[in-house]
């Protein structure tokens, strides 16, 4: 369920200031991991039907989605050896200046053939953190 202990056996490369940053915080490193395995290990089609966020589905297609990933599942080589939560922080505001409630992960991930850092921004809709957008970076 996320709850305190799952947080102390998370890899973390920082801590967050706050004693217990509350299920929101919780939630949303949750769904960024779950979403970063899903890149490679699972339906890729349910991923874009079910968990991204409606503001992003018209920046990319679904055929696109599925392609693009479909690629860099042949290049990271394999599911993620490691998900190290590098930090996390939530948003009131895009820099856009669109308002609700949205949350950034930072993760460095592990594959086979190359490690990366993931900025994954989700935005709650009801009681669910859907995948607002990925980027990602070389990471060592």
């Amino acid at each position: 369920d996320g709850g305190p202990a799952a947080r102390r056996h998370r890899p973390r490369l920082q801590q967050h200031a706050a004693a217990d940053p509350g299920p929101d915080q919780d939630d949303a490193e949750n769904a960024a991991e779950s979403y970063i395995n899903t890149l490679t290990d699972g339906s890729l089609e349910d991923l874009y039907d079910n968990s991204i966020a409606p503001r992003s589905k018209p920046h990319v297609t679904r055929d696109s989605f599925i392609q693009s990933n479909g690629v860099f599942r042949l290049q990271s080589g394999g599911n993620p050896l490691s998900i190290v939560h590098v930090g996390s922080q939530p948003l009131s505001q895009l820099q856009n200046g669109d308002q609700g409630k949205f949350y950034y992960v930072r993760l460095k991930v592990t594959y086979p053939n190359y490690k990366l850092f993931y900025d994954v921004w989700l935005e709650k809709i009801g009681q669910t953190w859907l995948l607002g957008w990925i980027s990602s970076a070389p990471a060592q």
